[in-house]
């Protein structure tokens, strides 16, 4: 091998090395931007699952609310029926004894 060939072959290696440590820094600034995604993708899935059991926690505070407030309505309801009940009962009786107080009619 010749000086000249010899000087090419060592300038060859150091183009490769060069190559190599930039294929090396594109390859690691790849990874760190891979990285990054997935640390936002992941942050962005726990805002999610965060977000989605405080929706659940809201449904879950309305429907106990709302069970409640009809409840609340029946119960109303029920105490209305009982007290009309109660006053047609006492009309009723009073109807009975006004009747049967009164005299017969005459013929």
């Amino acid at each position: 091998m010749s000086p000249a060939e010899a000087n090419k072959c060592r300038g060859k290696r150091k183009r490769d090395a060069d190559f190599l440590d930039a294929l090396r820094d594109m390859d690691e600034a790849n990874r760190a931007v891979l990285q990054g995604g997935q640390e936002q993708r992941d942050q962005y899935t726990q805002l999610l699952l965060e977000s989605q059991a405080e929706e659940r926690e809201m449904r879950r505070q309305e429907l106990a609310f709302l069970q409640s407030e009809a409840e609340e309505t029946r119960q109303l309801q029920r105490d209305f029926q009982d007290g009309f009940l109660h006053v047609l009962g006492q009309l009723a009786q009073s109807l009975s004894q006004r009747n049967s107080h009164t005299a017969p009619p005459r013929d």
